[in-house]
């Protein structure tokens, strides 16, 4: 396996954690514009030179903060202007605008211009990742997955947010499914540290590892990890023995 994070608060302590990584990864950064990631990835380079920064763009919590055709217009247009002007290696997560999504259901012309921008950027874009819930007809027909075969679609599996009945039918009828179709999918695994939400539940090191296992078997060949700020010596040591040699 090849072991990659997530940092969604991508600040000097949070960083510094890539002292613990002794593997070459990829780092997806969060960020609100191309300029703010360039300028974390010369930070990056300076704490672990072979890491492969990707940037994850976000919006302002009242843009919708996570990248969809709810998000405004606005917003979306200025992201993928930015995206255009100046190329860097892109990941999209794909989500629900934060919290109150009804709000930007009232203005439907907004949602088809946004749903045709997210798809022609990811056509356009010559590398991109998308970070997904599912890859099912309803999450389509939001905009929240896009079929295309150069890109890999991240899967979201955070085992800590749901039920086991739930985690066992996400592996089922999302992982599995998609691996019939596309054998290069990834998955996201985690909680280990909250995000934009302050109470998702962490991920204790030995369900980490039961979640590695059982991609394992899947043969997942890469696996992102949220987050980058809650590695720790436990968590490493429950890492090593699947990475790729």
């Amino acid at each position: 396996m090849n072991i990659h994070f997530f940092e969604e608060f991508p600040t000097k302590a949070n960083l510094n954690k890539l002292k613990l990584i002794k593997w070459p990864c990829k780092l997806f950064l969060a960020a609100h514009s191309v300029k703010e990631f360039k300028t974390l990835q010369s930070q990056v380079k300076k704490i672990k030179n072979n890491t492969k920064c990707i940037y994850w763009p976000i919006l302002k919590k009242q843009e919708g903060y996570w990248i969809s055709p709810f998000s405004t217009h606005k917003a979306i247009k200025r992201i993928f202007e930015e995206i255009k002007a100046s190329p860097v290696p892109l990941m999209l997560d794909l989500e629900l605008p934060f919290r109150k999504p009804i709000k930007f259901l009232t203005n439907l012309s907004d949602f088809f211009k946004n749903k045709k921008l997210i798809k022609e950027t990811i056509k356009a874009t010559k590398e991109i990742y998308s970070c997904e819930n599912a890859i099912h007809l309803h999450y389509k027909l939001l905009g929240l997955t896009y079929n295309h075969k150069a890109h890999p679609h991240i899967l979201m599996f955070y085992s800590s947010m749901l039920k086991k009945r739930h985690a066992r039918s996400f592996i089922n009828n999302t992982i599995i499914k998609h691996l019939k179709n596309k054998p290069d999918v990834w998955v996201a695994l985690g909680t280990i540290a909250t995000g934009i939400l302050e109470n998702e539940p962490i991920l204790k090191p030995k369900s980490l590892k039961s979640d590695l296992e059982e991609m394992n078997l899947l043969k997942i060949k890469n696996i992102v990890i949220f987050r980058l700020g809650g590695i720790n010596k436990q968590y490493i040591h429950t890492i090593k023995p699947f990475l790729k040699h």
